[in-house]
């Protein structure tokens, strides 16, 4: 049996009444198996209710090996067979790696703090990179199957945002 991911709500990159004026929420696997995610709303504006994407937080892929005719997107290390030495390799990237530069700067920051973002192990800070890479190519690029929600499903689906999120300050308060 494979381990079901149990999502904690980490962050919020939105507005605080996600249901109304949309959000950017970051959510952690606490089973340590999935990686973090992003569930993105975006309100309708003429209509009632709004759409909502999910967008997986993982590092991004870069300089992947595969042989012609395959489709191995793996980023371990290609031993290769006998029989395919003498084949010719392709390198694949993901496909919005090469743009990072003019995202970078289309958000007044640098490419190397993009990537710093990217590959770091905080979820907020994955969160902020991926809302930048989202904010140029549109939230559909990475969900091509949103989900519809009406006003009243949005409204209960994201009334506890605020209030976990008011825990978690609470919490990290004590702590201190």
């Amino acid at each position: 049996m494979t381990n079901q991911p149990n999502w904690e709500l980490v962050g919020n990159l939105g507005d605080v009444n996600v249901a109304d004026y949309g959000g950017f929420l970051i959510y952690r696997d606490t089973t340590g198996v999935y990686p973090p995610e992003a569930e993105i709303y975006e309100p309708n504006e003429n209509e009632n209710g709004g759409i909502m994407y999910r967008v997986i937080l993982d590092r991004p892929r870069f300089r992947t090996l595969t042989a012609p005719g395959k489709s191995n997107f793996s980023h371990y290390r290609v031993a290769l067979p006998a029989n395919e030495r003498n084949v010719t390799w392709y390198w694949y990237n993901e496909w919005f790696v090469d743009k990072l530069s003019s995202i970078a700067d289309s958000c007044g920051t640098t490419k190397f703090k993009l990537l710093r973002l990217l590959f770091s192990e905080s979820p907020m800070d994955r969160g902020m990179a991926y809302q930048m890479i989202v904010g140029n190519f549109g939230p559909y690029e990475f969900d091509q199957y949103p989900v519809t929600l009406t006003e009243r499903e949005a409204q209960k689906r994201y009334k506890y945002v605020t209030v976990a999120l008011c825990a978690r300050l609470k919490d990290s308060a004590v702590a201190d």
